[in-house]
């Protein structure tokens, strides 16, 4: 799973990891990028919709260590 799959590291990742023989799940916050993201990859990738600022998690509630 690559977060944040769609664009830049992330999508870069997600590429090499499919060039090494990977399957890969990336995700996504906005479909328009990401379709564009699948069509580059083009073989062994599943995108799923994720957005973690939807989840209620507060950087207040996060333990710094």
């Amino acid at each position: 799973m690559i977060t944040g799959g769609s664009t830049g590291i992330g999508l870069a990742t997600a590429k090499r990891f499919v060039e090494e023989g990977a399957y890969v799940l990336i995700t996504r916050r906005r479909q328009t990028k990401m379709d564009k993201a699948v069509a580059d990859i083009a073989r062994n990738v599943t995108e799923t919709f994720n957005d973690i600022s939807k989840l209620g998690v507060s950087t207040a509630s996060i333990k710094r260590s």
